[in-house]
C-alpha cells in the first residue's frame, strides 16, 4: 500500500482544503484539462457545510492525506458517494480499496440498503472491483450535456475479491447498452468517446 501504517479517521474542519486540492488532483489525474477542471472546482469544493451534511472520512499515513470519501445520509434507502478520492501517485495501491470498506461499513451503519454514485468515465473500472454495476445514466452535475455512468450495488454485497470472468459477463450487458448510448450523441466530450470505445472493445462488440 504505502509502506506505513494506513489510518482511517473523521475528517476535520482542518483537513477541509486539503481535501479540496486532493480532489482536483485527483480529477486531474485522468487527463482532463484545465478548462475542464476549473468547470469542476464548485462542485468538488469540500466546504465546512460538508461535514455535517456528509460522512467524511480520510486515510492517512505517518500525518499525511491520502485519500478521502464523502457519504451522504440514506435518502429511500440509497446512500450517495459524493466523492471517493485517492492521490494520484497512490491509485491502485490499496488505499481506495480501504477507503470503500470503511464507507461500506458507514452506509450499513446507517441503514442504507444499497450504495450508489455518478462515475467518472475513467473510474469505473474501480468501482465494478468494489461490486458496484452500471444501472444506467445520469447528467453530469458540472458539465452541460456530459453523461456519467451511474452505479449501484447493494450496502451487504461485498467488493469481489478478484474480478473475473463472472464479473464480466454480469456486467457486459450493462456496459454495451451505456456504451451505445453514449456514443450515439448522448455523451459530447472525446475522451468519453475514446473510454466507451474500449469498453465496447473490451466487450467484443464492434461500433
Amino acid at each position: 500500500m504505502t509502506g506505513a501504517p494506513l489510518s482511517l479517521r473523521p475528517a476535520a474542519r482542518l483537513d477541509i482544503e486539503i481535501l479540496t486540492d486532493l480532489a482536483m488532483r485527483s480529477k486531474a489525474s485522468h487527463g482532463y484539462d484545465a478548462a475542464f477542471m476549473e468547470r469542476c472546482r464548485e462542485e468538488l469544493a469540500i466546504r465546512e457545510r460538508t461535514l455535517s451534511e456528509r460522512d467524511v472520512w480520510v486515510a492517512e499515513a505517518q500525518g499525511r492525506i491520502l485519500g478521502f470519501f464523502g457519504l451522504e445520509f440514506p435518502q429511500g434507502g440509497v446512500s450517495e458517494v459524493n466523492p471517493i478520492f485517492v492521490e494520484p501517485d497512490l491509485q491502485q495501491s490499496g488505499v481506495g480499496r480501504a477507503l470503500w470498506r470503511k464507507l461500506e461499513e458507514r452506509a450499513r451503519f446507517a441503514g442504507a440498503r444499497a450504495i450508489g454514485l455518478e462515475s467518472d468515465p475513467n473510474a469505473v473500472g474501480f468501482y465494478e472491483k468494489m461490486g458496484c454495476r452500471i444501472v444506467g445514466l445520469s447528467p453530469s452535475n458540472s458539465i452541460p450535456g456530459r453523461m456519467l455512468p451511474r452505479m449501484e450495488k447493494p450496502a451487504n454485497s461485498p467488493p469481489d475479491p478478484n474480478p473475473g470472468e463472472a464479473r464480466k459477463m454480469q456486467s457486459r450487458t450493462r456496459i454495451i447498452a451505456t456504451a451505445k448510448q453514449m456514443l450515439a450523441g448522448e455523451c459530447p466530450y472525446i475522451e468519453g468517446s475514446r473510454i466507451i470505445s474500449g469498453l465496447l472493445v473490451a466487450a467484443g462488440i464492434n461500433r
